[in-house]
């Protein structure tokens, strides 16, 4: 995560520092490998609001650890299911209660 919050422009190759090495070697082009990462940053990782999750899908996967939530009886279980929702609502910017 932290390559997203600095920059891809910060990647350095070893063979960038040196003309003695070709690390990582000719299977790796840096620009193929610099246009991956900044399409998995703005496509994958935030939508064009900024959050992580659009309200939709975190209300489906609610739904469905809901589901779970009321299968089981085990107090450890039913409370990480509540925390795994409320990460859920955090990613998609839902208000989370108590």
């Amino acid at each position: 995560m932290t390559l997203m919050k600095r920059g891809v422009d910060i990647v350095h190759f070893h063979r960038d520092m040196t003309n003695a090495k070709t690390c990582p070697g000719s299977g790796v082009d840096k620009a193929e490998f610099v246009a991956a990462v900044k399409a998995y940053k703005t496509e994958n990782v935030k939508s064009p609001d900024g959050l992580l999750l659009n309200v939709k899908d975190a209300e489906k996967i609610i739904a469905l650890l809901g589901a779970a939530y009321n299968l089981t009886g085990d107090k450890e279980a039913r409370a990480e299911v509540h925390r795994l929702a409320n990460e859920v609502r955090r990613a998609a910017g839902i208000p989370v209660g108590k």
